[in-house]
């Protein structure tokens, strides 16, 4: 693969009017950091195939090495060698006039929305310095005919959970990809509630990466109104707040993380940017959410299968290769919207 065409395969971000839109094409199909191949199962046509795709890590950077072969396996297995990214998806939207900020993300064939809506709120006692932040993800009963029923209610649960804990860290947000603290307006008193909403539109495995890529871009595009705080005349009163129309301050998402999924498959084998195929055959999957700095902020399995702690350690050690190129292009296209929104305007 050359480099032009790694490059294709990278996120971009465009924008239109007030709005931004993410072009992102899928990722390479199979990212495998290892000196042996995984074979994983495919069928095409009336046949049933293996592909093998290899990784390695040159230099900081992942090259691929592609063949194309069929070879004999186990005897009686034939499988084909090669390497198949998956198609490039079509523009993303951020279509909600009514919130503060939305982002609309195509990997592949999975699709979800992300909307973020900041409304006046209290602070907790226990965090009175601070605001707060709730993430919410809905799947779409059409995303997936195991959407249908409790089916989707079980992935929602699951997916706002994992959303949590890669972004918002511990309990009092410490460690976290957003800074609850610039959220507040008046110390115990007065802050931003920002309520985050993802929706899965259509699902082809990866679905978690999606979102925090939508939630990163939707932060991005969000803007906070600015407010005026009147001076209360008795320590117990509640301040009269007076929130702008026209004077917004943008969202800082410098610290506000990307999210790379490694799915376990075998003993040895790590696939990011599974599809749902893919996912099918996992043992388990371990989602780490890293930011700009290359700290981590957030850490999450699924499966049943255990993980022994050094494996956990080689597939976090993947996961900051990976989001490394990941953040610099998805930051560079946001600042490249931005500009041209600035020169459009």
């Amino acid at each position: 693969m050359t480099s032009e065409e790694r490059e294709s395969n990278c996120p971009t971000i465009v924008s239109v009017g007030d709005h931004r839109r993410i072009k992102q094409p899928r990722r390479r199909e199979l990212a495998m950091f290892t000196d042996r191949p995984w074979v994983g199962l495919r069928t095409f046509g009336d046949g049933v195939y293996w592909t093998v795709r290899r990784w390695c890590l040159q230099d900081h950077k992942a090259l691929m090495y592609s063949v194309n072969q069929t070879v004999s396996l186990l005897g009686q297995v034939i499988i084909s060698v090669r390497v198949a990214p998956r198609n490039p998806s079509s523009d993303v939207i951020l279509p909600y006039s009514k919130a503060n900020g939305s982002a609309r993300v195509k990997m592949g064939r999975t699709e979800v929305i992300a909307s973020v809506k900041a409304e006046l709120g209290r602070p907790s006692s226990s965090a009175p310095g601070k605001g707060k932040v709730s993430i919410f993800v809905d799947c779409s009963p059409t995303a997936a005919p195991q959407f249908e029923g409790r089916g989707g209610e079980e992935l929602s649960m699951e997916l706002s959970a994992a959303l949590r804990q890669c972004l918002l860290g511990g309990k009092s947000g410490a460690g976290g990809g957003i800074n609850l603290s610039s959220l507040s307006i008046v110390d115990g008193k007065v802050c931003w509630d920002l309520y985050i909403d993802g929706l899965v539109v259509s699902m082809d495995g990866n679905v978690l990466d999606a979102l925090g890529a939508a939630i990163k871009a939707a932060l991005s595009n969000t803007g906070i109104p600015k407010v005026n705080i009147a001076s209360a005349t008795t320590p117990d009163e509640q301040p009269e707040v007076d929130v702008s129309d026209e004077e917004f301050l943008q969202f800082d998402t410098t610290a506000v993380p990307v999210i790379v999924t490694l799915t376990k498959v075998g003993r040895h084998y790590y696939i990011a940017d599974a599809t749902s195929e893919e996912e099918s055959q996992m043992s388990s999957a371990v989602s780490v959410s890293v930011n700009q700095q290359g700290s981590i902020c957030g850490l999450t399995k699924r499966g049943g299968a255990g993980l022994d702690p050094s494996v956990i350690v080689d597939m976090i050690s993947v996961a900051k290769h990976v989001s490394e190129e990941l953040m610099n292009k998805l930051d560079s296209e946001i600042a490249a919207a931005e500009a041209m929104e600035e020169d459009s305007s």
